[in-house]
């Protein structure tokens, strides 16, 4: 069986996706029927739907811009943005069917299956989920079976969400608010745990020691995810909140450690650093097929990154989540039955007395790996 896997992840650092990719793909292999497997990496096709014309602005809506416009110059309001774009659906769907490439066309047509990694893209109508959605559309049109898999899906044109999901052979989300997202409207979705929680977390970290100071105090390792990386979305998190959380760390007897994944934190790496807060890169000697062993020498984790969160849960570490930039965390945790780890009004402290003081969580208990079987009978019966 050909099977296309739309949106590889690998080339980024986060370990989530090294994870999550990575036994997706074991998966495939070891429940399709003697699987030739392409490959399409992430960002393919993402350029064709950068045109503005892709959207459109009502009148409503161009009005009340122009009154947040003429508050930001009279400085009414803080960093208002428009957000409040509609997609102009006919516009996407003759990007999707015209304006792919006769590569990807030609990928497509050798393909048994189009199997989409969905992957943190498909929300707020942005342009990788369209693009997304756009290769599953076409494939579609090509009479392909197609399936799409392990994402979270929040506020989406619900004119797309109809045209692409009602019509594809197989769906799954991650996480519950998503499957709840999508039930009120889809007839045939199956809620799937991320597959970084089938990954193995614990090979040997040979530098750990030259990382981790093994001492008498407890240790937490702090990472603020998205929000922190990009401060000026909304929600972002700032400096100034950043050093509220090192300092309620700390109040609350842990020494900080900070974990770096990409480069747009390189501005938090230098600001903690003359908060005498040490940081860790993900780099060649850390890699998800270890971080379990790097975080299981903590006592605590904060994370505003959603796998580095699941990864936390899987190494038994107590672990507090602040919101990210889905809902995809707030997801997780009420699927797990664990939303008292969701840290409330940016306060770690008030949070962590108010969570679950177990510090042993096993995951077993949390998610049930029989969920999978859904995706590998369908894989079987290709």
């Amino acid at each position: 069986m050909n099977v296309l896997l739309i949106n590889d992840t690998r080339a980024e650092l986060n370990p989530g996706c090294q994870a999550t990719v990575s036994e997706l793909i074991t998966f495939v292999k070891a429940n399709g029927n003697d699987v030739n497997l392409n490959i399409m990496a992430h960002g393919e096709s993402y350029e064709i739907y950068k045109t503005p014309d892709l959207y459109y602005t009502s009148v409503k809506v161009q009005l009340k811009n122009l009154i947040t416009r003429i508050g930001n110059k009279l400085n009414f309001f803080n960093k208002a943005k428009d957000r409040s774009k509609s997609l102009n659906f006919k516009t996407w769907k003759h990007i999707a069917l015209n304006e792919i490439s006769e590569v990807i066309k030609a990928k497509i047509a050798n393909a048994d299956l189009v199997l989409v990694n969905m992957e943190g893209t498909i929300h707020n109508n942005g342009r990788g989920g369209l693009a997304l959605l756009g290769l599953a559309y076409y494939a579609k049109s090509q009479g392909k079976k197609v399936a799409m898999v392990n994402g979270s899906y929040q506020n989406m044109s619900k004119k797309i969400t109809l045209e692409v999901l009602s019509k594809i052979e197989f769906l799954s989300v991650r996480e519950v608010k998503s499957y709840n997202y999508l039930k009120r409207s889809l007839s045939q979705v199956h809620l799937i745990p991320d597959f970084a929680f089938k990954a193995n977390i614990n090979e040997v970290f040979k530098n750990i020691d030259g990382i981790i100071k093994d001492d008498e105090n407890k240790k937490c390792l702090y990472t603020v995810g998205v929000l922190g990386a990009f401060p000026n979305q909304k929600n972002g998190i700032n400096l100034d909140q950043i050093t509220q959380h090192v300092n309620e760390i700390k109040q609350l007897g842990y020494k900080p450690y900070y974990l770096k994944i990409e480069n747009a934190e390189n501005a938090i790496e230098t600001y903690l650093k003359d908060l005498a807060v040490n940081t860790i890169s993900y780099n060649s000697d850390l890699k998800y097929a270890n971080i379990g062993t790097l975080i299981s020498k903590f006592d605590l984790l904060v994370t505003g990154r959603y796998h580095i969160g699941i990864f936390g849960l899987m190494s038994k570490v107590k672990t507090l989540f602040l919101p990210s930039n889905t809902y995809k965390i707030e997801g997780l945790l009420k699927m797990i039955n664990r939303e008292q780890l969701l840290i409330e009004n940016d306060n770690i402290i008030s949070s962590f007395n108010a969570s679950d003081k177990k510090e042993q969580i096993e995951i077993d208990d949390l998610i049930s790996m029989e969920s999978y079987n859904n995706f590998g009978e369908f894989l079987r019966k290709l």
